[in-house]
């Protein structure tokens, strides 16, 4: 159960959300050095001062590319490697801890998909799409597989 993506999603998966991040963090940090200096420093070198003005132009290219690569980078489990994605083959309860004796355990229906973010011996940590999380016996979920 994935969702549909626009063509130019994929193509903003080529880079991981931290480049985006890091790019757009350090671009902004540039861009307020920058400012900084030129509002501060008043005697500046003509050359030094037309470098500056070119970065103060410059560095908000990247300072969008890098807002938007996450504002619409696509937050769904189709980016998720498969080995970390599963489904539960039949009803499957879901418990706080990883043993058979929590009373407050929920009820996963079959076919859901499950994120899996640990496995210890007979149990596996997963995270429903919906944000809930928990521990299932491994032999009720299936991983996928490519």
């Amino acid at each position: 159960i994935t969702s549909e993506l626009h063509s130019w999603q994929h193509y903003i998966t080529v880079l991981h959300t931290q480049v985006y991040r890091l790019m757009f963090l350090t671009a902004l940090w540039v861009f307020l050095i920058t400012l900084l200096i030129l509002v501060f420093l008043k005697p500046l070198k003509p050359k030094r001062k037309t470098a500056l003005i070119t970065l103060v132009f410059l560095i908000p290219l990247p300072l969008t590319i890098g807002a938007l690569g996450l504002y619409y980078y696509p937050d769904s489990d189709s980016h998720t490697p498969y080995r970390e994605q599963a489904v539960c083959l039949n009803n499957t309860p879901l418990y706080k801890e990883a043993h058979r004796e929590d009373k407050n355990s929920l009820s996963l229906p079959e076919a859901s998909h499950l994120h899996i973010l640990a496995i210890r011996g007979p149990w596996t940590h997963i995270e429903t799409p919906d944000g809930q999380s928990g521990w299932v016996q491994s032999k009720e979920i299936g991983i996928i597989t490519p």
